[in-house]
């Protein structure tokens, strides 16, 4: 049974592996066969009640990461910060306490009871309760169903290029480079314009004064390059 879980987790790492596009469920038909391994390796933990040195010190380290991602929300200081991240932050702080103290007292069933629960109750509350809040994340979201709800379906986005926008917005925007509106003459821009705050501040006033600013939305840019970012959903105006 080992060697047969070995081989569906390996075989499926080999298959993603071979695959251009890599999205992180594609890793799911493992979690069984990895779920079965670590139940085996757990029960003879239980069964002597031992925990190796190497496990004690990896909880720590673990501890210590979940430490760090529990205060994220707080690390950006012009978000706003909210209930959400509060509860998000200060159970993290409690569960990574527990765990690395349930590991190294050597209490190998209580420690994988805390582990495993208080992962389970941590996700609980990042997509129950945090992602709903922070809207520093959902930019993509926000400004492609504004575009959408504006029928603006001859768009084009610049210094903002995260694909997801697309799918909000109906799929008709397009990316254009950083200088388009600089190398482009007014007359050939589309009626709709996505463009990040940097790259409207830098335009002469003569091409931003051609621009309507319908809505702009701080927060953070989590495809590359990651930064905090304010995009900008624009018009173009009319000659006059």
């Amino acid at each position: 049974m080992a060697r047969f879980a070995l081989a569906t987790i390996l075989g499926n790492w080999v298959f993603v592996e071979l695959m251009i596009t890599k999205l992180p469920h594609y890793m799911l038909p493992s979690f069984s066969s990895l779920a079965f391994l670590t139940a085996g390796v757990l029960s003879v933990w239980i069964r002597k009640q031992v925990v190796p040195g190497g496990v004690r010190v990896a909880a720590v380290v673990w501890g210590l990461l979940i430490l760090v991602f529990a205060l994220l929300p707080w690390a950006a200081t012009h978000f706003d910060r909210h209930l959400a991240a509060m509860i998000f932050a200060a159970f993290g702080v409690i569960f990574a306490v527990a765990m690395m103290i349930a590991w190294n007292v050597r209490r190998p069933a209580m420690a994988a009871s805390v582990t495993g629960f208080g992962m389970m109750i941590a996700i609980a509350i990042l997509f129950g309760v945090f992602f709903p809040k922070a809207t520093f994340l959902r930019i993509p979201q926000d400004a492609g169903e504004r575009l959408q709800a504006l029928h603006a379906t001859d768009a084009i986005m610049i210094g903002f290029t995260e694909p997801s926008l697309a799918f909000y917005q109906g799929g008709t925007i397009r990316p254009r480079p950083d200088d388009y509106l600089m190398t482009q003459s007014p007359a050939d821009w589309p009626n709709w314009i996505v463009v990040t705050s940097d790259i409207y501040e830098s335009l002469p006033s003569d091409r931003r004064e051609r621009l309507q600013q319908i809505a702009s939305y701080p927060g953070f840019n989590y495809n590359i390059p990651m930064r905090p970012v304010t995009v900008i959903v624009a018009r173009k105006r009319l000659e006059k």
